[in-house]
């Protein structure tokens, strides 16, 4: 079976706290640790996809922000099929700062995404103390969820489940052995239009507004006009 591949979702990539770390901390959770990679993340800082996908933007009880993208086919997990999800956790709330507003739907419907596509921008939105990309994994199979927190309810194509949703992390396994080392937003695995996209993001986050729209305008052609 084909394995699961994960490139970096930010540049630069910074793990500043590793899954299952602070034990204490995330016992009010009822979890063994986090369940997750904590990843370095200025204020703004665009987060990309690490994978081929369906995703949907998804606001949490605390007023957390983020995306949650799911495979779009099986792959290995212990010997057996699984799809995975990928969780962006932490995005800006474009309602306070309409900057940040990221180029993906945010009604909550699901949305095709590509490796490399801007998903958002990073904050501490939610439970978070600082600025940072939460970054979370989780093998999932169609049927209806165990629980009502940490499962995946809904794709728009119907219910999934945690395969390891009594793993101690809510289903969560550590992304860490995934990474090929290679970046979302490598210009040679990019095609134009998402390579011009990295570009208008970079001066989004930098508070260039009018640049920024620039470069957005020219990936809205290409995408229009030249893949007719």
């Amino acid at each position: 079976m084909k394995k699961l591949e994960l490139y970096y979702p930010t540049k630069p990539f910074k793990i500043t706290q590793k899954f299952g770390e602070n034990p204490k901390l995330y016992a009010q959770f009822n979890i063994k640790g986090h369940n997750g990679l904590d990843i370095l993340a200025a204020h703004g800082l665009p987060i990309y996809a690490t994978h081929d996908g369906i995703g949907y933007y998804q606001v949490d009880g605390s007023q957390g922000h983020g995306v949650v993208v799911r495979t779009n086919e099986t792959l290995d997990f212990q010997g057996k099929e699984v799809f995975y999800k990928t969780i962006y956790w932490h995005f800006c709330d474009y309602r306070k700062e309409p900057k940040f507003k990221p180029p993906v739907p945010t009604s909550g419907a699901p949305f095709p995404v590509k490796r490399g596509d801007l998903l958002g921008y990073a904050d501490n939105t939610g439970f978070s103390m600082g600025d940072h990309l939460h970054f979370g994994l989780k093998p999932i199979l169609p049927g209806k969820p165990t629980s009502d927190w940490g499962d995946v309810t809904d794709f728009g194509i119907g219910d999934f489940k945690n395969v390891a949703q009594t793993n101690g992390y809510l289903g969560s396994i550590d992304p860490t052995f995934y990474f090929n080392g290679k970046f979302a937003t490598d210009p040679d695995i990019l095609e134009p239009e998402d390579a011009v996209a990295v570009l208008a993001a970079t001066e989004q986050a930098k508070g260039n507004v009018k640049e920024a729209s620039i470069l957005w305008s020219i990936v809205q052609f290409i995408k229009s006009f030249l893949h007719k």
